[in-house]
Formats: structure tokens, C-alpha cells, sequence
């Protein structure tokens, strides 16, 4: 029985496709979820995406990373 996806409509806040489901675990997205920003980025463009919140954010040390797995 195939398992039915209804996770199609989140889509990278940077590159604006949808990576699908994570190659190492098909209970989760192919990226994450910034809690500081609330936008899903795929983990091809994480680099880009913590530069560009960088710019925008007053960001203390040790306080940039935010991520959370998006499940599925």
C-alpha cells in the first residue's frame, strides 16, 4: 500500500521548489522549518538562507540556528 503524501504545497522560501520527502527518513521534508523566520528552506539552500537572515535579524551568538524537522 502506498502511503499517501499530502505535504505537497510547502515549498523553499529561497528557491521556491518542493525537495519532496528527506532521502534518509520519509516521515520528513527534505529541509526545515526556521522558527526564528518562519520559512521552510530546503537544506540546499540553508547556506543562503542563514545569510540572507543574518541581514534582516539582530542575531546574538549562538542564537542563529532555529531549525526544526517538518514532519510529514
Amino acid at each position: 500500500m502506498a502511503q499517501l503524501n499530502l505535504f505537497t504545497d510547502k515549498t523553499c522560501a529561497h528557491c521556491g521548489e518542493n525537495p519532496g520527502v528527506s532521502p534518509r527518513n520519509p516521515n520528513l521534508w527534505n529541509g526545515f522549518i526556521d522558527r526564528d523566520t518562519d520559512q521552510h528552506v530546503c537544506w540546499k539552500c540553508k547556506n543562503i538562507h542563514y545569510q540572507e537572515k543574518a541581514k534582516t535579524m539582530n542575531l546574538k551568538s549562538g542564537m542563529i540556528y532555529s531549525e526544526q524537522p517538518v514532519m510529514l
